[in-house]
């Protein structure tokens, strides 16, 4: 277990006023970690402290950049409880904090029984739809029996949390009814982006970063960013491609995929066997997902369920036309706006028709990124997400404190 000494941020005084402390299973890869690196960052060093529990820092010098104080408990094995609660209670008694805010599964239940031994406001996030249906039906008998053990796990030590904040009303919804959490304890709070970095890019800037890429102008190139895990379902934008240049063996399709994860190995496979070497290129963990973004053309999601999507966003926010599986989380992006299309859940063939449809209509492409960018505007801005983040930290730490 790692702590930081006291010179690497933490407080001198007994109690830190305002400061929260965030809780997370990892640093690594995600659009989970990577709104927590942003709303620490826009609290300031004074404010924010945020603390993993597992190896796995490759986002953490978005920490460092800002200054923000930063703790590892680098816990062994998958769970540890004990030795968690153990270390985040130290945690706590060092930084004394006035409410935590912890996400995913296991940050949650360390954080809940660490929190009331300790006598700290809790909130937690809910970052995506984990007891979906389709999630228990797609699972092998084995793998249902761990989930249920997770369920009782998260339902047993839910009411521990003082509220609960949700990315969307659709998370909300599924989680409030799995974990018998009243819709009055969830605060609804969509991601938010940095709409100054992630913006339309220049022609010239584009053009730029095409020919750095190896990219023709008249390739119609789309991106997807994501772990690559089963319930990203990335198979089906594979097959999609495979279909696309079945229907249409003339167009030009490229699609990059932002990501990696324990499927890399059997998506690289099946990218073989459909002979799509030539159009589809696996990029891995990388910090510059905004160069790719500027340089694409459109933007993918065929997740099986989800959050609400912090890559979309970003893909919105950049002015991309939006092509994604018809779940209820993305539908929650633009419920009265046109951003793109949806097609079903698995159905690579109707995906690769919205794909087609998009590159066979430039100017509908065009409205829709417009519209897309629009959107992000005026629901998507970090500075007014940051805003109603602390609305809520407020209102918990006045009301247990």
């Amino acid at each position: 277990m790692t702590l930081l000494k006291k010179s690497e941020g933490a407080s001198q005084s007994k109690s830190v006023a305002g400061r929260v402390l965030f809780v997370i299973d990892t640093l690594e890869v995600g659009g989970a970690e990577r709104s927590i690196i942003q709303l620490a960052a826009r609290l300031g060093k004074e404010r924010a402290v945020v603390c993993q529990l597992y190896p796995g820092s490759s986002l953490a010098e978005g920490l460092r950049l800002h200054g923000i104080p930063h703790v590892s408990l680098d816990l062994k094995g998958k769970y540890s409880w004990f030795a968690g609660v153990r270390g985040l209670r130290q945690v706590l008694n060092r930084y004394r904090p006035a409410v935590v805010h912890s996400t995913l599964f296991r940050a949650d239940i360390i954080s809940r029984i660490s929190a009331f031994l300790s006598g700290y406001p809790l909130i937690c996030s809910l970052v995506n739809d984990p007891y979906s249906l389709y999630r228990w039906k797609s699972l092998k008998i084995t793998n249902r029996v761990k989930l249920a053990i997770v369920l009782a796990a998260d339902l047993l030590t839910s009411p521990l949390a003082h509220r609960y904040i949700s990315n969307s009303k659709s998370v909300a919804a599924s989680n409030g009814k799995w974990l018998g959490i009243p819709q009055s304890k969830i605060s609804v709070i969509h991601r938010g982006r940095d709409l100054d970095k992630y913006a339309p890019p220049l022609a010239t800037t584009r053009a730029r970063k095409r020919k750095e890429y190896g990219v023709s102008n008249y390739a119609f190139v789309w991106v997807v960013v994501c772990r690559l895990i089963p319930r990203k379902s990335v198979d089906t934008l594979l097959r999609a491609v495979r279909s696309a240049k079945t229907k249409r063996p003339e167009c030009n399709i490229k699609l990059w995929i932002l990501g990696d994860g324990c499927c890399g190995k059997d998506l690289r496979d099946l990218c073989e066997r459909l002979a799509l070497n030539e159009h589809v290129t696996f990029l891995g963990n990388i910090d510059n997902v905004i160069d790719y973004l500027v340089a694409a053309d459109g933007a993918l999601s065929a997740s099986f369920y989800e959050g609400l999507p912090g890559a979309l966003i970003e893909a919105m926010a950049v002015g991309l036309p939006i092509v994604a599986s018809d779940i209820s989380m993305h539908r929650e992006l633009a419920p009265d706006v046109d951003i793109g299309y949806f097609f079903q859940i698995k159905d690579s063939d109707a995906c690769a028709q919205c794909m087609l449809d998009v590159m066979d209509n430039p100017l509908r492409a065009r409205e829709f990124g417009k519209s897309a960018r629009a959107l992000a505007k005026e629901k998507f801005d970090i500075s007014s997400i940051v805003e109603d983040y602390i609305g809520v930290y407020r209102s918990v730490s006045r009301q247990v404190r």
